[in-house]
């Protein structure tokens, strides 16, 4: 097997790939030619804007339609390194038309750290590594890599971030969450799935975000797909949220319906005390109704001082919400070193 089209951004597949199943060969090859790329949301809620999207492997062939059904076959197939270079570049073709202000998360599968392109200062993506947070999987070992922590700071000296995908998902979380140092880890949906009802999934999370925190790194929850799921995150301290609740995957980058920003902080069932982030949100929530009735309100109106305190609170509330020590997902944004970042709310 050859690869060749390096510099025109299309992978030609000229050899045999798998004589031993040629069935699957063809389904991969008809697969290749129909990839294309989606995008899903990556919300902040305390911002009520969209931070970030996640591109997503999409193909035409019905027989590998779902993305662990494609990743699969080109792992029987050796073919891992052709997969992850047409996605790389099929993102980096589209990172232009993509809201400023955004990064990008691109999906990594562990055998693509030992392509040498994903290093390679020219490649595609490379050259906007900057908006480009790659995600590695915790669904595969890293075990295979002596130097996984040489190569993972050849990508931060691209200007690449580091996301660990999948945190909870499988047994080696922890282990590829320690040798990493990400700047982001992603929580995975089966720790999301019903957490409304679950008290321990809902103690295991709040311990998640409050490690995270101290250590400087940017949680987010994903698979997020009911209200009740929100609120619960929310008020567990979790900020950075995806999920069909925001949006569906799209090929144009989808907005977020005004809808999904209703919700005031609902305190969890059981849980003795609030977060800090919490109370801020509610009291600038009751600060600015309050404030609102005033204006609409004039036989009603406070005197002058007590509006000025009024608007004074909001904008100290305001502040104390924006402060955050955690690393920016905006674009060439990189952490702190850890784990001199102080605890916030």
């Amino acid at each position: 097997m050859s690869t060749s089209g390096r510099d025109s951004g299309v992978l030609v597949l000229d050899g045999p790939v798998a004589a031993a199943d040629p069935a699957l060969e063809r389904a991969f090859r008809r697969a290749m030619d129909g990839l294309y790329m989606v995008f899903q949301p990556i919300v902040s809620w305390t911002e009520r804007e969209i931070v970030a999207y996640e591109a997503l492997v999409r193909t035409c062939e019905p027989e590998l339609a779902r993305p662990d059904l494609l990743f699969s076959a080109a792992e029987r197939l050796g073919m891992i390194i052709p997969v992850g270079r047409r996605i790389r570049r099929g993102v980096a073709q589209l990172v232009g038309t993509a809201p400023e202000r955004v990064s990008l998360f691109v999906n990594v599968h562990g055998g693509e750290l030992a392509d040498p392109e994903l290093y390679d200062a020219e490649s595609p993506l490379s050259r906007v590594a900057h908006r480009v947070v790659l995600e590695i999987t915790e669904r595969w070992s890293l075990d295979g890599f002596d130097d996984i922590g040489e190569r993972i700071s050849a990508l931060r000296a691209l200007g690449f971030r580091v996301a660990v995908d999948d945190l909870g998902a499988g047994y080696a979380g922890l282990t590829s969450f320690a040798r990493l140092r990400p700047e982001v880890v992603k929580l995975d949906m089966s720790l999301i799935r019903g957490v409304n009802q679950d008290p321990t999934r809902q103690h295991l999370i709040r311990s998640l975000n409050g490690a995270c925190r101290d250590l400087g790194i940017r949680v987010v929850a994903e698979g997020v797909e009911t209200k009740e799921e929100r609120d619960t995150l929310v008020a567990l301290g979790s900020n950075l949220l995806q999920g069909y609740l925001f949006s569906k995957p799209a090929r144009a980058f989808p907005a977020v319906e005004s809808a999904c920003w209703d919700a005031p902080y609902k305190q969890v069932q059981g849980w003795p005390a609030r977060t800090a982030q919490a109370e801020l949100l509610e009291l600038r929530d009751a600060l600015n109704a309050l404030l609102g009735s005033f204006s609409q309100d004039m036989h009603h109106a406070p005197v002058p001082e007590v509006s000025a305190l009024g608007r004074r609170t909001l904008r100290s509330v305001e502040a104390l919400l924006a402060t955050n020590n955690l690393p920016s997902l905006e674009p060439g944004a990189l952490s702190l070193p850890a784990p001199k970042l102080a605890r916030t709310a």
